[in-house]
């Protein structure tokens, strides 16, 4: 999967996931929901996340980690990992 990171950065929506909850740091990620679906645990470099989100960019291998700040989504940037289902959530 390509991995990538987001933050809810200042002015960007209501501060909520698709989910309708509230994303927490080694906790949320966003999916394409068409490829996993939301509620769905991933575990990604030994860290287990919960799919609570999407993105306009979210599409097919791609998964979107939250971290606290738009600068260290930047510092992330784009990366290559294996990335196992957990739990697939139907």
């Amino acid at each position: 999967f390509e991995v990538t990171a987001y933050s809810m950065a200042e002015g960007s929506g209501c501060g909520l996931t698709k989910s309708g909850t509230v994303p927490q740091l080694n906790y949320t990620i966003a999916v394409d929901p068409e490829v996993i679906p939301l509620g769905s645990i991933l575990v990604v470099d030994g860290i287990d996340y919960v799919a609570e989100d999407v993105g306009a960019l979210v599409k097919g291998r791609v998964v979107d980690i939250y971290v606290e700040s738009t600068e260290a989504a930047l510092e992330h940037g784009r990366q290559k990992h294996e990335v196992f289902i957990k739990r697939n959530t139907p």
